[in-house]
């Protein structure tokens, strides 16, 4: 509607003023009065978006500058007042705006410019109001703008980082005006440096002159700041400084050097000190620490003066997760929320902590992780639950500290490429409950330590190439309630211990490699559900002990060598309901008459038998 005002108003004016208002710049008509200040007007127009503008009546038309919308003109025809806020301006401040030199009054605030203000501005010598609140710009306000010795009024409050150098001129400049809305380029340090004088009982201090005054910061004990006022030095060495140093340094973003030489100050140097540039850091003579993390190191090995403790922090749970994050290609990985962030560890992504913020879960299935697990995992002494299922690019094997884990009571790794052998520091892990070791390349022979793991109820080695005899030490897990070993190379035969574990469900012993005979011993898992021991080697008759099994569904015995008769007794079997005997050529005789007593069964194989 804008636009079609300007086309209606340009109708008095002639026909090119109707082309002119649509859009099209087009020099005046004949006659037309010509302002000196219409080139500039129309360099601003163009620079900001003109064409959008919310309200652009006249613009660009012949009309006299004075009539176009929010121009005003003194009794010369020279513009003295611009005011174009509210108009969804875009773009930068047009240094065109210095070509109006006795502009007084500039409107231009609750707009979308962006960018540093221009010293060109400083040209319009005359003016003596100026605003330019509620846009999007940035920087310290030029020095330039000294000159704008007529200034009473200056807004720039609400921009995007917009500030007022905090130094002795703008000071004294800043103190003539009427009025000055806006924050200076030292305010954030200033609210820095009183954060860090309270963490370091600043009241104790040896010199703390200027310290929590009026005065600029650059008349602080031990402080230097740039030309705007931001802090590029600290240097409080000796000062009597006690506790510790706070993160909010990381924001003193001119930062440079940092002295604390000979002070009482434990803990841990700020994380955030990483984002700045420092050049020179001292700290030595103090009981600060650096952390380890990656990123800390390498900033700090990047300094160039760096007078330490040589104290190493220990980890905390953000930097070791930090370091996982990076060494199994966190960035790549199909979840990664938060990840990162200094938000509390139990918003990232898949961890869990517990009231304390302590890490006790994490669980990164099926998420892309690649390489080998840090051996820092081995830190978090909190963790219960560690899930990392099918992340087929980890690669084994787990370091040493992995083993450390005293806490942990669930560990999922199934296919995970760990490969090569089960370390026997697994049995350290004796608060272990649950271990899914699924397909993940294990081989070599399973290590007897296994069987120090009192706690574990589930055992999942499936699907490795494990050899060798299954050690009799798996007789001691009491509380094994899954016990799943299938598709192996084990050798030899199963170990008699199995009968041990009386809380056990399932086995699936399923083409191990086991041989031999079955043990008498099963017949005394009176819990067990499913037994599958198919497609192995063994040899020898089916024990009639097994009808000790009184709770067995499911007996899985065919693709073996065993032979013999079908004993009696499993006939007394009252929940059994498959049970598969084919593919034992040495099987023979006569099915005992009881197994008609067997009201449940649904299912009865002995192909391949005699």
């Amino acid at each position: 509607m804008a636009g079609k005002r300007g086309c209606w108003r340009g109708l008095i004016h002639g026909l090119l003023a109707v082309t002119a208002a649509c859009g099209e710049p087009l020099e005046p008509g004949p006659g037309t009065e010509v302002s000196p200040d219409r080139g500039a007007l129309v360099a601003i127009y163009n620079a900001t978006g003109g064409p959008d503008w919310q309200r652009n009546t006249n613009w660009l038309t012949d009309a006299p500058v004075g009539e176009w919308h929010g121009v005003s003109v003194d009794q010369d025809g020279r513009v003295e007042r611009l005011v174009l806020s509210t108009n969804q301006l875009t773009g930068g401040i047009p240094a065109a705006i210095g070509r109006l030199p006795r502009l007084r009054f500039l409107g231009l605030a609750s707009n979308h410019l962006g960018g540093a203000v221009p010293p060109a501005l400083a040209s319009a010598v005359e003016m003596d109001s100026l605003f330019l609140n509620d846009n999007e710009l940035t920087g310290p306000i030029p020095h330039a703008l000294l000159r704008l010795e007529q200034l009473s009024a200056f807004d720039f409050s609400d921009n995007e980082g917009l500030c007022v150098p905090a130094n002795a001129a703008f000071r004294e400049w800043g103190s003539g005006l009427s009025r000055l809305d806006g924050p200076d380029c030292a305010e954030g340090d200033t609210e820095v440096l009183r954060l860090f004088h309270r963490a370091t009982d600043g009241a104790a201090w040896a010199n703390s002159n200027g310290w929590l005054g009026d005065a600029l910061l650059s008349d602080w004990f031990g402080v230097d700041t740039d030309s705007i006022g931001r802090v590029t030095v600290l240097d409080l060495p000796e000062n009597g400084l006690s506790g510790t140093l706070p993160e909010s340094l990381g924001d003193l973003a001119a930062l440079t050097r940092l002295d604390v030489t000979g002070n009482d100050l434990d803990g841990r140097l700020p994380q955030s000190l990483t984002e700045l540039a420092i050049r020179d850091i001292r700290y030595s003579g103090t009981r600060l620490c650096a952390p380890q993390n990656g990123v800390f190191q390498r900033w700090l090995g990047a300094i160039g003066t760096h007078e330490g403790t040589g104290i190493a922090c220990p980890f905390s749970a953000r930097e070791i997760l930090t370091i996982l994050y990076e060494t199994t290609g966190g960035e790549g990985w199909d979840v990664d929320d938060n990840w990162l962030t200094d938000l509390p560890l139990g918003q990232w992504a898949g961890v869990d902590t517990d009231r304390d913020g302590r890490v006790i879960r994490l669980s990164l299935p099926f998420n892309g992780l690649l390489g080998t697990l840090p051996p820092e995992i081995g830190l978090l002494s909190s963790l219960h639950s560690l899930d990392l299922r099918g992340n087929w690019g980890l690669t084994g094997p787990l370091p040493d500290e992995f083993f450390e884990l005293g806490s942990l009571e669930s560990l999922r790794l199934t296919r995970v490429g760990l490969g090569g052998p089960l370390n026997p520091a697994i049995g350290h892990l004796t608060s272990l409950e649950e271990l899914e070791l699924n397909s993940t390349g294990l081989g070599g022979p399973l290590p007897p330590e296994i069987g120090n793991l009192a706690q574990l109820e589930a055992l999942d080695l499936s699907a490795n190439d494990l050899v060798g005899r299954i050690p009799p030490e798996i007789g001691k897990l009491a509380r094994l309630e899954v016990l799943e070993m299938w598709y192996n190379d084990f050798s030899g035969s199963m170990p008699a211990e199995l009968g041990n574990l009386a809380e056990l469900e399932l086995l699936d012993m399923e083409a191990s490699g086991v041989t031999g005979s079955i043990p008498a011993t099963l017949g005394n898992l009176r819990k067990l559900k499913t037994l599958w021991l198919n497609d192995n080697e063994l040899t020898g008759p089916i024990p009639a002990e097994l009808g000790g099994m009184a709770r067995v569904q499911r007996i899985f015995l065919h693709g073996n060598k065993l032979e013999g008769p079908f004993p009696e007794g499993l006939g007394e079997l009252p929940e059994l309901e498959e049970i598969w005997l084919g593919g034992n050529a040495g099987l023979s005789g006569p099915l005992p008459l009881d197994l008609a007593e067997l009201g449940a069964l649904s299912t009865f194989k002995a192909g391949g038998t005699d």
